[in-house]
């Protein structure tokens, strides 16, 4: 059985990106979709893409490869999810908890689907915990999920 999981630009950036956690990363995304499914806000890509383009503007990466990572960004097997379907419950999440709207996207996947946030974003989680939601750092993915 496929299993399913909310996962944050924090973590999916990683995979193109290197990053303190992009080793775990590919090895989840290894197994996408053979034994997980990823969820992820349409806003997402919006995310990824502007990490690409920081790293173009301030760390060197060319252009053309930024280009090439967008192009295997919207390839990946990702099941996108509007954000405006998630606007409103982000925004009350967001003020009640002073998180920026684009991270508390993920934790109203995450609730409304009921699926574990997959993050690499301390107040992101720690958010998501106190709204009673099951959160697994990309660190601690495989130890959780063996142990």
């Amino acid at each position: 059985m496929v299993e399913q999981y909310v996962v944050d630009a924090s973590v999916l950036c990683q995979l193109f990106i290197t990053q303190e956690h992009t080793p775990q990363t590919e090895t989840f995304f290894a197994d996408v979709p053979t034994l997980y499914e990823v969820f992820v806000p349409e806003m997402c890509l919006v995310e990824c893409t502007n990490v690409f383009w920081k790293h173009t503007c301030f760390h060197g990466l060319p252009a053309v490869e930024a280009t090439q990572l967008v192009h295997d960004l919207v390839a990946l097997p990702l099941q996108i999810v509007p954000s405006r379907t998630l606007l409103s419950e982000a925004l009350t999440i967001g003020v009640q908890n002073r998180l920026p709207v684009y991270d508390s996207l993920y934790i109203a996947l995450a609730k409304g689907l009921s699926k574990p946030l997959i993050s690499d974003d301390k107040r992101q989680c720690e958010v998501a915990v106190a709204l009673g939601l099951e959160v697994i750092a990309i660190n601690r993915f495989f130890a959780s999920v063996d142990g």
